[in-house]
């Protein structure tokens, strides 16, 4: 690829539209064991569209309470900060996952309910594991094929070259490395360093096809990589090749196939409620 273009690449990651300002300061003030439930509330009721995100979400049937939400501070207290910040990058990433990818193969809005789907795996294959943080979880799986958005143009144009490649046997993955400098994984996490999102969150999304590589936190690396697994079996989007997931390695995590099935079972279940939540 030529310099030119790979400092095109790296531009267009940089004017990739990150979270909302208000999104930004609220999710700053969730982190902040010091902000109380009102400063939190007012930051979100300063954005109309936050605000209606939020209660809308609030209100899906995939969380389905059996009372209605009414207003932002009971959806506060209700759902609790970890819940609510989920919530914010679920509705803040719609918008900008939703839209038909001309270069990667897919139906309109096929990557959006992948993301989602692999979100909702991740956050399940986490509490199955007693990990620590499954909604930072559910937010790296969410986030973990952005890197999509950005190499797609450049795959529309060497589509001939990549269906060759394909053709021969060669990893997607590969392909994309050899063609573009960076594969989309790299630049998923290029994406999170440039929106200043945890370093652990930036490896998870970088390593999402090799998390033996990470080496901050190979576990939330792993959940992502078996969350991706299973959701390319229940919604794939892009060139798919079914990651391997081998018993060995579910062995090492305390998990076994047996576990697998019963969480794709789950999310199979759940999969009208969980595109609610769009």
């Amino acid at each position: 690829m030529a310099k030119m273009q790979v400092d095109a690449l790296i531009k267009s990651i940089k004017l990739l539209k990150p979270l909302s300002a208000t999104a930004q300061k609220v999710l700053k003030l969730l982190d902040d064991p010091d902000s109380d439930i009102e400063e939190v509330k007012d930051a979100i009721l300063l954005d109309p569209a936050l605000t209606a995100d939020i209660l809308r979400i609030s209100n899906s049937a995939y969380f389905a309470f059996r009372q209605k939400i009414t207003s932002v501070r009971h959806a506060i207290i209700l759902l609790g900060r970890k819940v609510i910040k989920k919530i914010i990058f679920t509705a803040q990433m719609g918008p900008v996952f939703k839209h038909q990818l001309k270069g990667y193969p897919g139906q309109e809005n096929a990557l959006w309910e992948h993301s989602l789907v692999a979100a909702v795996a991740a956050e399940l294959i986490a509490e199955r594991l007693g990990y620590q943080d499954k909604e930072q979880a559910y937010i790296t799986g969410l986030l973990h094929d952005i890197g999509k958005l950005i190499l797609d143009p450049y795959v529309e144009k060497a589509q001939k070259e990549i269906e060759t490649a394909l053709k021969e046997g060669k990893n997607p993955l590969k392909v994309e490395k050899e063609l573009f400098d960076y594969d989309h994984a790299e630049i998923g996490g290029l994406i999170a360093e440039n929106w200043q999102l945890p370093s652990s969150i930036k490896e998870a999304i970088t390593y999402h096809h090799s998390p033996t590589e990470a080496n901050e936190e190979v576990m939330l690396a792993l959940i992502t990589y078996l969350a991706d697994s299973l959701a390319v079996s229940v919604c794939p989007a892009g060139f798919v090749t079914k990651p391997s997931t081998e018993a060995s390695l579910l062995s090492e995590l305390g998990l076994t196939l047996a576990d697998m099935e019963e969480i794709t079972l789950r999310v199979l279940a759940a999969k009208e409620e969980i595109s609610t939540l769009s």
